[in-house]
């Protein structure tokens, strides 16, 4: 029989003012979700069952959104991150590079570390914002849509 316990994943990036550690400035629920939108290898079958395989470099693009605490030392380092893409020099910009980790124990207090390597990271859009007078949590939350290059990923 096999188990998987996770928790404590840690989010780390370099390339945000002033900020070392995100951890201490994410929300609630889904605090990140790494997807990676295009296939790796694409495939296309023949006469005969012929098949042709092909690398598609694009496979290698993710999309990481986090929720962070709207007013929180990281939601203003993402703010400054944003506001040196519109200052007027685009092509001077600085990426944001990190990985994502996630924790694995098997039960018996054995650890193994998952974990996928992030370059060329850029925010993709502005966070939205909303104003609600019935409580709605989310009104004090900012999420950042973070696109770039997975560079490799491992189990340690």
């Amino acid at each position: 029989m096999q188990f998987s316990i996770t928790g404590d994943d840690q989010f780390i990036f370099q390339g945000l003012s002033g900020v070392d550690n995100i951890s201490n400035d994410l929300a609630d629920g889904d605090i990140g979700v790494l997807t990676v939108p295009n296939n790796l290898i694409n495939l296309a079958v023949g006469k005969n069952k012929n098949a042709i395989y092909a690398l598609d470099e694009s496979g290698r693009q993710f999309e990481l959104e986090l929720r962070v605490l709207k007013g929180s030392n990281t939601d203003a380092a993402f703010v400054d991150k944003v506001n040196s893409y519109l200052g007027g020099n685009f092509a001077g910009l600085t990426f944001l590079t990190g990985s994502v980790t996630k924790m694995l124990g098997d039960g018996q207090g054995n650890l193994k570390k998952w974990v996928v390597q992030l370059s060329g990271g850029v925010v993709r859009k502005l966070p939205e914002t909303r104003t609600n007078v019935n409580g709605d949590t989310e009104q004090s939350v900012s999420i950042y849509t973070i696109v770039g290059v997975i560079d490799s990923l491992s189990i340690e």
